[in-house]
């Protein structure tokens, strides 16, 4: 039964924790079209949901049992404010990319080794002094082996990150997609400095507790 569990545990997508809304092709009737276009282009099959979230980011979640391949939910999640930062083409690049993961099946496995790095990451932390004989060597498991997988996921995230950019050159425009990247780097970096910077620190302060 444990060992069972384990697998089902492995097997099964990260859930998502963000609370996007739903868009439909009535509210946006220009981005399903493009989506569409996009999917024709690399051969996918059809998206069940397109959400809006307020992160600067976009991805793709693929949902649903192992044991049931064909009831597997591929659900696109775009950021708000990265539609506001990049123009058409750019945006349009960004996209492609995000599509370009599913048509080559990275969600399901990509899920899985981004939560099972940081569980084992998590394990290998520090432990309090009062911690009992059994999460010590969990612990010393952890800090052998949470390394060597994290270098292990981190490979494979990059590799799949490249086949992707690949796939986005292709049905967008290679030039775009690099325009796109910078931006959002750029971007990001900004948005970060910000949230560290004296003015959130004092909002928080005044903040009611």
């Amino acid at each position: 039964a444990g060992v069972l569990g384990l697998l089902a545990w492995a097997l099964w997508p990260a859930p998502s924790a963000d609370q996007a809304e739903g868009l439909t092709p009535a509210q946006a009737p220009g981005l399903f079209a493009e989506l569409e276009r996009l999917r024709a282009t690399l051969a996918l099959p059809r998206l069940q949901a397109v959400r809006l979230s307020d992160a600067l980011n976009a991805g793709v979640e693929e949902t649903g049992p192992i044991w049931w391949p064909w009831a597997q939910r591929r659900t696109l999640v775009i950021g708000l404010p990265l539609l506001g930062l990049l123009d058409e083409a750019r945006a349009r690049a960004v996209l492609a990319h995000e599509l370009a993961h599913l048509s080559r099946r990275h969600g399901r496995l990509g899920h899985w080794l981004y939560r099972a790095r940081l569980a084992w990451l998590a394990l290998a932390e520090p432990l309090p002094p009062d911690a009992s004989a059994y999460d010590r060597g969990v612990h010393q498991v952890a800090q052998r082996f949470a390394p060597w997988f994290a270098r292990r996921a981190l490979a494979h995230a990059r590799h799949c990150e490249h086949e992707a950019d690949a796939g986005a050159a292709a049905s967008s425009s290679a030039a775009a997609l690099v325009d796109a990247l910078l931006w959002l780097d750029l971007g990001q970096r900004r948005l970060a400095a910000w949230l560290a910077g004296p003015l959130i620190r004092q909002v928080r302060k005044v903040q009611p507790t």
